[in-house]
C-alpha cells in the first residue's frame, strides 16, 4: 500500500498452509538480512513445519492476512508453566517471539495487529506477564501495546543470536 492507507487485515490461527507460508517469510527475512541459511529452502520449510508441530502445545502461532488471504505478518507466543505459588498452583508466563511484518506493509499497523492478538491470546491462557526481546525499530509498537522496561526482568544472553 504506498498511498499510506492502513491495510485490512484479521489475525487467526493458521492453516497448515499458511504455516508453510511463515515458513518462507522466515526464510526470507533470514537469508535477506545476510545470515547463511545453510540448507535449501525447501528443506527449511519442512524442518519448520515439523517444529511446529512438535512444539505446538507450547508455541502457538497467530497469522496476519491481508484482503487476499494471503498472509502478510505473523508472530508467536511462547507460554511457560511457571513453579506454583502458595496462592496458585496453575501459573503460565508468555513470551512473544518472531513477530514479522511483510517489508511493504511495515509502519502501516499490521504489526500492532499481530501485537495485540498475541498479547490477548496470552490474556485467555491466563499468563501472569508476557516478555518479549524487541528489535530496534519494534519498541515503539509493544510500548504503545503497554510494554515497558522492566528493572527486575533480567536477562543473559547465550552464544549467537540468529534471530
Amino acid at each position: 500500500m504506498s498511498d499510506g492507507s492502513q491495510p485490512s487485515v484479521r489475525v487467526v490461527h493458521p492453516t497448515s498452509e499458511q504455516i508453510r507460508e511463515v515458513a518462507s517469510l522466515r526464510w526470507d527475512w533470514a537469508v535477506g538480512n545476510g545470515l547463511d541459511a545453510g540448507r535449501p529452502r525447501d528443506e527449511f520449510v519442512t524442518d519448520f513445519v515439523g517444529w511446529i508441530q512438535r512444539h505446538d502445545d507450547s508455541h502457538h502461532c497467530l497469522v496476519a492476512l491481508g484482503a487476499d488471504g494471503e498472509v502478510v505478518g505473523f508472530g508467536f507466543l511462547a507460554l511457560t508453566p511457571r513453579v506454583p505459588a502458595p496462592h496458585v498452583d496453575d501459573r503460565v508466563s508468555g513470551d512473544v517471539q518472531a513477530v514479522f511484518v511483510r517489508p511493504e506493509l511495515r509502519n502501516l499497523g499490521v504489526g500492532s495487529h499481530v501485537i495485540d492478538a498475541l498479547i490477548e491470546y496470552a490474556r485467555s491462557r491466563g499468563a501472569e506477564h508476557v516478555t518479549v526481546h524487541s528489535s530496534v525499530g519494534a519498541v515503539t509498537s509493544y510500548r504503545r501495546a503497554g510494554f515497558s522496561a522492566d528493572p527486575l526482568m533480567l536477562s543473559l544472553t547465550m552464544g549467537s543470536d540468529d534471530r
